[in-house]
């Protein structure tokens, strides 16, 4: 029977949202395609929790209180721990032109914009967790080191 089990119902993603009404929507989105889901309320909030606890996949707001997500995605990136391989994907209602290259110089790996389609966000977490496989299965082959995957994981000094 656990052979069954889709590998998405494994997968557990952390969102980092800090207004609640955004949190609830992705929540509800994300239980309903099969993932676990985690909240953090800002970029700080989301380090901290990230020293302790692996996830599949970061969702990452990119203007909040306190730490933004910019900043958050660097500081998880440099520091090199539980979360530098996990794809960290911007979600922001940010949709002009340049913004995009301001999250992959941050540290991010993908972006969507809000409002947040179920359909594109089950596209690109699919996309995404398939990534994630390859990276698992390439991992005892390959030093922790060097599987940092080329220039998205280059801590790029931000200007904001």
């Amino acid at each position: 029977a656990s052979s069954m089990v889709s590998p998405v119902e494994r997968k557990n993603v952390l969102v980092v949202e800090d207004h609640l009404a955004n949190q609830k929507l992705m929540l509800a989105m994300l239980q309903s395609i099969g993932y676990h889901v985690e909240c953090a309320c800002n970029g700080q909030e989301a380090v901290d929790i990230c020293v302790n606890r692996r996830y599949d996949i970061i969702l990452m707001d990119c203007n909040m209180p306190i730490m933004d997500g910019w900043n958050a995605t660097q500081t998880i990136r440099s520091e090199r721990g539980l979360n530098f391989p996990t794809p960290i994907i911007a979600v922001t209602a940010n949709a002009m032109k340049g913004d995009r290259e301001k999250c992959l110089s941050a540290g991010m790996d993908d972006y969507i914009t809000k409002p947040v389609n179920k359909k594109k966000l089950k596209d690109l977490l699919s996309k995404w967790s398939e990534r994630v496989q390859i990276d698992e299965r390439s991992q005892s082959m390959t030093p922790q080191e060097d599987r940092s995957g080329g220039s998205s994981r280059a801590n790029v000094p931000l200007t904001v």
